[in-house]
């Protein structure tokens, strides 16, 4: 008789070890908080001729000024991998704040003269600016192995 209580003990014992992850309950709770200043510039300077006389054949060249910004932010992502026999809650809160400035000038170019400017001559490349901002935020994945 004592076996036989411990054998029924024994696979009600397995049963539940089986049973129970089953019905488990999963919470998942993120909470973030993400702040990104980016400033980005380019400039190619104050290039500047003064001359107390005449100016003559006076040159700025400057080339290209090239500024870019790449912000990525990838917040509170959660991937599950389960049969979800029990209860999933997942609670995502998050606050992301970008202040992104970009910005490219070819710079400050004067030639100056208290007398003539003769032949003066200022070239300067291309300004070019870009910014990419991404966000993917309290993405939740839920599925099976």
């Amino acid at each position: 008789m004592i076996k036989k209580l411990f054998a029924g003990a024994a696979g009600a014992a397995l049963f539940l070890s089986l049973a129970v992850p089953a019905f488990a309950s999963t919470t998942i709770k993120n909470k973030a908080k993400v702040k990104n200043t980016v400033t980005t510039s380019a400039n190619t300077g104050g290039n500047v001729i003064t001359a107390d006389g005449d100016v003559t054949g006076g040159k700025i060249k400057t080339g290209k000024a090239d500024a870019a910004a790449f912000v990525s932010n990838d917040v509170n992502h959660n991937t599950v991998d389960c049969t979800c026999d029990g209860s999933l809650t997942i609670k995502n809160k998050a606050k992301v704040k970008n202040t992104v400035t970009t910005s490219a000038n070819t710079g400050g170019n004067v030639i100056t003269a208290d007398g003539d400017v003769t032949g003066g001559k200022i070239k300067t490349g291309e300004a070019d600016a870009a910014s990419i901002v991404t966000n993917t935020v309290n993405t939740n994945v839920v599925g099976t192995p």
